[in-house]
């Protein structure tokens, strides 16, 4: 397959997420109560209306939907818990107002038959103009959608167009697939790469971006990746082919181990525990037997002497999600040892502030997982 054929693919699959989206992670379908509001009525009455339980449509004015929009997110940033030196209890009432907030803005929703008009909104707002009709096609427009996903889609498609610079590597991710925020895991891995053997059989499970995975090509090793999420994938395919890696990564959509036995396994998973069935969230947090997955099948898949390196962080433990000796706990279930031969304080960027103060107690750490 060619590049031209995974362009092909990703605007179809693009298409289809805009309206898969809305079907099974919004709650809105035709029992519940909508109101067709417009400018006639007022801001403050259309966020009383939502507040209330309704779902508030706007046809064809995006401007409009926008507005309400961000009425909407600025009121509810008013009632955003404020931090308390109880970090367990802080973390709690701001999972429930970010809860609270995706769900009360998921309801200003958008339908619009007409393309030309949302392109004009586009240009008079000075938003990022979706060049591409094949994005978002009439037939999705002619759905109803959350104003959110669609500025998300039209987010995505100017991020995949005009790439993302991490590490010296040029990748342009495709809509949903989850891009590193964090730069320790890169830097913890590199520094292990370029301080040890070469030339190993690899394993990176949940490849997302392709970051790792490319990092580990640089070292001159050879790769197969694993992923649950299609849409990684494809991405991952098509910017190995740009990036000429192609030749060095095999990729398997699936969640875990293929057939194959390794001599170093990688693994950056989610650093939260929660259930979800959100796409996009499966990124953030992992799902309860997740580890129980990772480490109970983990002797299988090791040539002799191999070992997984594993990449977390230690903010579970410091909101009181689980114990500080988590990962030595589960090592020790399945038999292995748990190492940390590396770690990193949380990065902060020139200018700002950690976003929680328990924040700065936050250290990511690289453990070695070997059999006993």
């Amino acid at each position: 397959m060619n590049p031209s054929d995974y362009e092909y693919i990703w605007k179809n699959i693009e298409t289809e997420l805009g309206i898969i989206v809305l079907e099974k992670n919004v709650p809105f379908n035709t029992n519940c109560s909508v109101k067709l509001c417009d400018r006639s009525i007022s801001l403050k009455r259309i966020e009383e209306l939502i507040r209330s339980g309704f779902y508030i449509l706007v046809e064809d004015d995006f401007k409009f939907a926008l507005n309400v929009l961000a009425k909407l997110k600025k009121s509810l940033s008013r009632s955003k818990p404020t931090e308390s030196r109880n970090a367990k209890y802080f973390y709690k009432k701001e999972m429930e107002w970010k809860q609270k907030k995706s769900i009360l803005t998921s309801r200003v929703l958008f339908k619009s038959d007409k393309w030309k008009s949302v392109l004009e909104i586009h240009q008079q707002l000075n938003l990022s103009i979706i060049k591409e009709i094949s994005l978002l096609t009439e037939e999705c427009f002619s759905k109803i959608m959350p104003v959110k996903q669609i500025l998300a889609l039209n987010s995505s498609y100017q991020r995949y167009v005009k790439g993302v610079s991490l590490f010296g590597f040029q990748i342009n991710p495709f809509y949903g697939v989850y891009l590193p925020v964090r730069t320790e895991p890169i830097f913890l891995l590199d520094k292990y790469l370029n301080d040890n053997a070469k030339n190993l059989k690899m394993l990176e499970i949940g490849v997302g971006s392709g970051i790792l995975s490319f990092i580990s090509c640089k070292h001159g090793h050879q790769i197969h990746a694993t992923d649950k999420n299609l849409l990684s994938i494809l991405s991952c395919k098509k910017n190995s082919i740009e990036l000429n890696l192609d030749s060095k990564i095999q990729l398997f959509h699936q969640q875990y181990y293929n057939q194959d036995k390794y001599d170093l396994i990688v693994c950056n998973p989610p650093w939260i525990p929660k259930n979800t069935e959100n796409l996009l969230d499966q990124a953030i947090f992992y799902a309860d037997d997740f580890f129980d997955e990772l480490f109970g099948n983990l002797k299988e898949h090791l040539n002799e002497n191999g070992k997984l390196l594993l990449i977390y962080s230690n903010f579970a433990s410091l909101v009181g999600l689980q114990s500080i000796s988590y990962i030595d706990e589960m090592a020790d279930k399945y038999y292995l040892t748990a190492k940390v031969i590396d770690q990193l304080n949380k990065t902060q960027n020139k200018g700002q502030e950690l976003e929680n103060s328990f924040r700065k107690d936050e250290i990511v750490s690289l453990y070695e997982i070997k059999l006993k």
